[in-house]
């Protein structure tokens, strides 16, 4: 990861205390029982910025159309991955 530091326009928007402690499980609340939300998608997402990049991915800062919330998220090369598994 470079040492560059990553600037995004934040829209002058505060985070209160609520808001900073939220999870990130509201996407999915249990991995064993059935979750009555919505899947989410590519398209329930916003690209703000990208945080870092890798050999085989990177991660960028989305923000929820819905509820302007802030997540961390991870794009795969599936097809650097493949060759991978496949090499080994």
């Amino acid at each position: 990861m470079s040492s560059n530091k990553l600037k995004i326009p934040m829209e002058n928007e505060e985070l209160n205390d609520q808001e900073e402690t939220k999870s990130p499980t509201t996407l999915n609340e249990s991995p064993t029982k059935p979750s009555s939300h919505k899947k989410a998608t590519l398209e329930d997402f916003t690209q703000v910025g990208q945080i870092g990049k890798g050999t085989y991915a990177e991660v960028v800062l989305v923000k929820k159309k819905s509820s302007r919330e802030l997540f961390a998220m991870k794009i795969l090369d599936k097809a650097f991955l493949r060759r991978v598994v496949r090499a080994t």
